[in-house]
């Protein structure tokens, strides 16, 4: 997914440099349980789809539509979601743990 790969780009650079100003939360950051569980199952979803339709002019489509279903399910728009991603983005610290929740989530699914 753009805002995904976009949101580790951006963690990536920021991270290399100590010198970026780091930015407030937004008013509107979604809070992290919630973030937690839209961004694993975009991540899911973003794996299922690139697995099932290999040309990337599907691929990007097929997702963008599905993904409209997680957004609404969540009660979040893309620009909410995306403006917290970039604050996550911006201190490395904030997205490891982002990202190893979603890991842990989805290590105990797993297991049962």
């Amino acid at each position: 997914m753009k805002i995904l790969k976009s949101a580790l780009i951006v963690s990536f650079l920021i991270s290399c440099s100590s010198e970026i100003k780091k930015p407030s939360p937004p008013k509107d950051v979604v809070p992290k349980t919630k973030l937690v569980s839209l961004t694993k199952e975009l991540l899911l979803l973003e794996s299922h789809v690139e697995l099932s339709y290999g040309q990337l002019n599907k691929f990007y489509k097929v997702l963008d539509q599905s993904s409209d279903y997680l957004f609404q399910k969540y009660d979040i728009s893309r620009d909410r979601y995306s403006r917290t991603i970039d604050y996550y983005a911006s201190d490395q610290d904030k997205m490891t743990s982002l990202y190893q929740e979603i890991l842990d989530s989805l290590n105990i699914e797993n297991r049962n």
